[in-house]
């Protein structure tokens, strides 16, 4: 008898999802947040890897005069592969513009690739509080350009479902770090669509463009 209550259950719950699209869409979107989620927990990414990374430049900076002693220069260059790795995820242009542009472009791609359809798109530069002074563009090269700048991107798009987590998982596997900080899901609409604010961090080189 419990068997069967719980099979009446089951068969009950197959009906609902069946014939109740509101129930389809209303789980699907869960799915999409629950995916975005891991993205959103790293909302101030960007920052923290900022700091970070001036702090490796003084680091590797203090380690130059001391590294003929035998530990040093295992820690030094340790420190370069971190400020590297740091330097590889930042948006580097020869200006801010072309950042912007080339941030525009690769979400554009994307969102096609993906099989979204994006119905606004709009960029804007954001004041990073505390930002320090010009860095080094590699630890090699003694170079020097601006210091980084936050640029956030919004963006709507129709809201498909195996679109969307397709978009979110190439955000997750850029090489340049892309952060998530809202998702909103507008089910009143017809058709439904996603806003997405973005953030990346982004520094001019100071060199000129080839």
């Amino acid at each position: 008898m419990r068997y069967k209550r719980i099979t009446d259950g089951f068969e009950v719950l197959r009906g609902q999802w069946a014939g109740n699209v509101r129930l389809r869409l209303g789980l699907m979107s869960i799915v999409v947040i629950l995916w975005a989620y891991g993205l959103l927990v790293g909302a101030d990414f960007l920052t923290d890897r900022h700091k970070l990374l001036a702090s490796l430049s003084e680091q590797a900076a203090r380690l130059a005069p001391v590294a003929r002693e035998q530990q040093w220069p295992v820690r030094a260059e340790e420190a370069k592969r971190q400020l590297a790795a740091l330097q590889a995820m930042v948006w580097v242009e020869s200006d801010l513009g072309l950042a912007e542009a080339r941030f525009q472009d690769w979400l554009r791609a994307t969102a096609n690739t993906s099989g979204m359809v994006l119905r606004d798109l709009t960029l804007a530069r954001v004041a990073a509080a505390g930002a320090t002074p010009a860095v080094p563009s590699a630890p090699e090269s003694g170079r020097v350009g601006t210091a980084p700048q936050v640029i956030t991107a919004r963006l709507m798009a129709d809201l498909k479902r195996e679109a969307m987590l397709a978009f979110l998982s190439e955000l997750a596997r850029s090489d340049r770090a892309v952060v998530v900080d809202r998702l909103m899901l507008r089910m009143a609409t017809q058709p439904p669509t996603a806003e997405i604010d973005l953030r990346i961090l982004a520094r001019a080189s100071g060199e000129s463009a080839k």
